[in-house]
């Protein structure tokens, strides 16, 4: 499945934390977990003005409702296994270039700490200013962009 990989398959790239995958094989491993991403997220944009509701305006019980927030559950399942995917995908491609694939959990953690600090700061907007929210940002995007370019670029030493 590309260059130095020394298995195949989708188990391997996606379940398994051992081996090592060249730069190709991850782009194609980053591309199949960002499309299906990019597609759930698109999916909860359109169903996200159903959830808000106010019950002057709709009945009791509101089956649009229950439909968006059965999605959501779904939704936030495949994040957190799209997530352990990227780190066993990352994982074996930081191994392949000599550093540490704990690295691999980097952009995760900074995901972690960037959302749960921009859901945060409107609740307590009086001790912590919307500046740290866009610097998490900065850093979330700064850390993406820099694994990005070090794994789906860089040649094996």
């Amino acid at each position: 499945m590309g260059g130095g990989s020394e298995g195949e398959g989708w188990r391997y790239l996606f379940r398994e934390e051992q081996g090592r995958i060249g730069a190709l094989a991850w782009r194609r491993g980053f591309s199949v977990l960002a499309v299906l991403m990019i597609a759930l997220t698109a999916l909860w944009f359109l169903l996200l003005p159903y959830a808000n509701r106010d019950l002057d305006e709709r009945q009791l019980v509101d089956p649009m409702a229950f439909v968006v927030y059965a999605y959501l559950m779904v939704y936030a399942a495949a994040i957190l296994l799209a997530a352990v995917c990227f780190y066993f995908l990352s994982a074996k491609r930081w191994r392949d270039l000599g550093k540490p694939p704990a690295l691999a959990g980097l952009p995760l953690l900074a995901g972690l700490i960037a959302g749960a600090t921009a859901w945060l700061q409107p609740r307590v907007a009086e001790i912590m200013p919307w500046w740290i929210v866009g610097a998490l940002d900065v850093g979330l995007i700064a850390i993406v962009i820099w694994q990005a370019w070090e794994l789906g670029t860089r040649p094996a030493p």
